[in-house]
This record gives C-alpha cells, structure tokens and sequence, in this order.
C-alpha cells in the first residue's frame, strides 16, 4: 500500500473517525529510532515489568493487527497495539514507561510478530504468525 493509499484509507476510517489534520500530522512527523536499552536500567526494567505482564503477546498482538486491517482496511498505531495489550493500564505519562512500550512493540517487530513499513498505521501480521 503506498503512502497515499494509507493516508486516504486512515482519513476515510468511519470508526477511526480521525481529523484530516491530525492524520496529515502523522505522515508530515518525523518518526523516532526505536529507544535502545541499557541492561539494568530503567527503560529495561519497565520493558522487563512489561514482559512478565504479558507472556507470550507476540501472537496476541499480530491476531489484534489481522483482525484491525479486516476490520478498517488500515493498520493500527503502535499506541493502539500497546493499549490492547494492556501496556497502559495505568495511562501515566513518564517517558520511561512510553520507551518501554516502544522498545515492546520495536522487539516484536525483530522478532516477526509484527511488521512495519515505516509509515504511520502501517503494522501488518509478521511472518511469526502467518
């Protein structure tokens, strides 16, 4: 799909119902490295705390993503994704906790639970769980 395609799909979402603005600020962004982690330290224990939360979410997470695209013709946000997950029971905004779930869903895009094109709302199902 290319970022055209995406973009009109994710504007014309009836149950995303999203502002042109607001998705027109997601393709204009420029995106951040995925946060790396440092053994003991705290983006890595929090990505740890995620983990133990929730074993085995790979194909949790890619099942969540197969079933987004049926149903909006459109990946969801890694926000979306972590939320499903349960990465944001808490809803707090400490930069920590917000790397920790970016450092989740970056490993399981490495380990091919998910893939991504880069663009925004573009995960599909990884080749973990095809």
């Amino acid at each position: 799909m290319t970022a055209d395609a995406r973009l009109r799909a994710v504007q014309s979402c009836p149950l995303c119902n999203l502002t042109p603005e607001l998705v027109a600020e997601r393709f204009t962004t420029k995106r951040m490295p995925l946060p790396k982690t440092k053994p003991g330290g705290p983006v890595h224990a929090a990505y740890q705390q995620l983990k133990k939360d929730t074993p085995e979410c790979g194909p949790e997470a890619a099942d969540f993503v197969r079933v987004y695209w049926q149903q909006h013709r459109h990946g969801p946000t890694w926000r979306e994704v972590g939320t499903h997950l349960g990465w944001f029971r808490s809803r707090r905004k400490d930069i920590v906790g917000h790397l920790a779930y970016q450092y989740g869903i970056g490993r399981l895009i490495r380990n091919e639970w998910l893939v991504t094109d880069g663009l925004p709302w573009g995960l599909w199902p990884g080749k973990a769980r095809r």
